[in-house]
């Protein structure tokens, strides 16, 4: 396999999505590389949550703009983390802190959908369990186990993720967890997943068919730390005078 075969396979996965859609669909953007790939491919109205001036605010308008995509914003603040952290808490499986930040990210970007009409939310999701996305990734013979036992996690995660997504009455839309995705990615050899130096190097030459370099080579950011999310939680935590994992619990 090669990075055209990811290529190739990605375009199918997405295609086919598109055709599944019964209603308006946007494309969740966060201006790195596996959203902006998912963007471009899909064409669609995108969206995107965060602090004023986050990381992931900046980057989606940026993306949007080189894209050529409408793109609508929510500008998070301290007070809605925590309505959201009542919200979500009650219906993810796992209340620990790392779970409480994404899922209250996804809650910004399922109620922006929403208040659009969108009934169908396109994620770059997955992508780091199946390309070696992770900082901790490394080369060498254990790699392929790593992802293996990352993979086999996944459906905890999508739980998660569709719980928050049923707030709203949206479906999320995973493309790189479609079958022909995951079979591309794993017949990858390690030298094409990372190096040294570079993570999820053949979804990032994938993604340069359809992206400028700044996006396809951009760096990861957590969307729970790209958001601000992380760091609503933190204060919000001090404020109370209470660790963030036991200030999730009492939610």
């Amino acid at each position: 396999m090669t990075a055209e075969d990811v290529r190739l396979a990605v375009s199918a996965a997405v295609s086919d999505a598109l055709a599944r859609c019964s209603g308006p669909a946007v494309t969740a953007l966060s201006g790195g590389v596996d959203s902006c790939y998912i963007a471009a491919a899909a064409k669609l109205p995108a969206v995107a949550a965060g602090a004023a001036h986050s990381h992931d605010l900046d980057g989606a308008r940026v993306a949007a703009a080189q894209l050529s995509l409408p793109l609508t914003v929510c500008e998070i603040t301290e007070p809605e983390v925590e309505q959201a952290l009542r919200e979500v808490l009650p219906v993810i499986p796992e209340k620990n802190v790392l779970s409480a930040e994404i899922a209250a990210t996804e809650y910004f970007i399922c109620k922006t959908a929403a208040s659009l009409g969108a009934g169908y939310i396109f994620t770059g999701q997955g992508a780091d369990e199946l390309f070696g996305g992770y900082a901790r990734y490394h080369p060498g013979p254990s790699l392929r186990e790593e992802l293996a036992h990352d993979l086999s996690l996944y459906p905890l995660q999508q739980k998660r993720d569709f719980s928050v997504a049923s707030i709203f009455q949206v479906t999320f839309i995973q493309p790189f967890m479609d079958p022909r995705v995951v079979s591309a990615s794993q017949a990858l050899t390690v030298d094409e997943l990372v190096s040294d130096t570079e993570k999820k190097i053949a979804l990032r030459k994938a993604a340069s068919a359809y992206l400028p370099d700044d996006l396809a080579y951009k760096p990861k950011k957590a969307m729970q730390y790209g958001s601000g999310v992380a760091k609503f939680i933190a204060r919000l935590a001090k404020k109370s005078n209470m660790k963030p994992q036991k200030y999730i619990e009492q939610f």
